[in-house]
């Protein structure tokens, strides 16, 4: 399974959506995350 995550402006969404993704993750390791975000918050994903 894969899912995209897409957050252009607001680190606060990424910083919740990178919590609540942590335990999906955790159940299941075979999903895979890409995310779209603005190039100045690349470097915290």
């Amino acid at each position: 399974m894969k899912i995209a995550i897409v957050k252009l402006s607001a680190l606060g969404d990424i910083v919740h959506a990178m919590v609540g993704l942590q335990f999906i993750k955790a159940n299941n390791p075979a999903i895979e995350i890409d995310w779209i975000v603005e190039e100045s918050f690349a470097p915290l994903i």
